[in-house]
């Protein structure tokens, strides 16, 4: 049988920053460190395995990962290791932020029962998980300036994922049916692939209230933002 999957088109371009330009990107130029792994489906590999997982199970795989690779920090102060940790730790939070913003929040908005506001929450914590991320990578790795822009993004990752866990995929599973989540999660996972390393990927802040009023006045999948409309974040 086949697994291979079409990948979807590259975003159109929009004017936005994007991962491994500069200066829009807002990423200094140093080389990619290697990737160091990530969860099933982070984008390793040429293609998306079969018998997938529901969205709100890949999402929490990726939030498993977060944690580990953020706890392994805590153990080196060398920079090169701290690198080879940290690239693709910054990309993935991204890659998993924008993948959210285009796939899941769109259907969370349409089902569930405190979805405006689980949504204004996540995307406002998005914005504060990138600024940590594009902070970070215009200091030296290793730096004070550094390890605090990396606190940043921590801080900020963990409790957006206390939150979504205990709020919007819980609100999701009570009101999607699996087949829906089982679809989604296909189409996560191929957008993790089509922008493995953050490559081709737009890594702006984007504004909640202009999403959020995007997203309810449009059609919901058919996995575009419209971030070229949205009012640029105060």
């Amino acid at each position: 049988m086949n697994t291979s999957v079409r990948l979807p088109d590259a975003a159109p371009d929009h004017g936005h920053p994007r991962k491994g330009e500069n200066p829009a990107s807002g990423r200094a130029d140093h080389p990619a460190a290697p990737e160091t792994g990530g969860p099933v489906f982070s984008g390793a590999g040429d293609g998306v395995e079969t018998g997938m997982a529901d969205i709100t199970s890949l999402i929490l795989d990726d939030h498993d990962w977060f944690r580990r690779q953020f706890a392994q920090l805590d153990d080196l102060t060398d920079p090169a290791e701290l690198a080879e940790v940290w690239q693709p730790l910054a990309d993935l939070l991204d890659v998993h932020a924008r993948a959210e913003e285009e796939i899941f929040y769109p259907h969370l908005l349409r089902r569930g029962d405190d979805a405006k506001e689980e949504t204004l929450d996540a995307i406002g914590d998005h914005n504060d998980i990138r600024d940590g991320v594009h902070e970070a990578a215009l200091h030296p790795v290793g730096s004070t300036a550094w390890l605090d822009a990396v606190r940043k993004a921590r801080m900020a990752n963990s409790e957006h994922m206390a939150e979504e866990e205990d709020e919007g995929l819980a609100d999701f599973r009570r009101h999607a049916d699996p087949g829906l989540r089982e679809e989604l999660g296909r189409r996560f996972a191929e957008f993790k692939v089509a922008h493995e390393g953050a490559r081709d990927l737009d890594v702006s802040d984007i504004d909640p209230e202009g999403y959020v009023e995007a997203e309810l006045g449009t059609g919901v999948g058919d996995g575009s933002l419209g971030i070229g409309s949205l009012k640029e974040r105060d």
